[in-house]
């Protein structure tokens, strides 16, 4: 079978010289996939550039990528219209 990773990422974890402080009551979110890294890198997408997780219309949770998604769950991926946040940077944890 396959071992999935889970990622959490906070947000207050964003450097300080970059946004200005430290958002402590902002949400967190999960990068789901297989074998997963720090910056939601999967085993399908795992260049240095490939920090981008992905959000499911239908079950609303952040992948790695569609294959991970159709791969741990029962139904295909189904992305988010692009006038909602449906992305999420593996690196900063910003979601658009």
């Amino acid at each position: 079978m396959y071992q999935v990773t889970v990622q959490r990422l906070s947000l207050p974890q964003w450097s300080h010289w970059r946004y200005g402080a430290a958002f402590p009551n902002l949400p967190m979110f999960n990068i789901l996939g297989i074998g997963t890294d720090a910056a939601g890198r999967c085993t399908h997408w795992h260049t240095e550039v490939d920090i981008i997780a992905n959000k499911c219309q239908q079950c609303r949770a952040y992948y790695a990528c569609y294959l991970c998604h159709n791969t741990l769950t029962t139904h295909e991926f189904v992305p988010v219209a692009k006038t909602a946040l449906g992305a999420l940077c593996g690196s900063c944890g910003l979601e658009r």
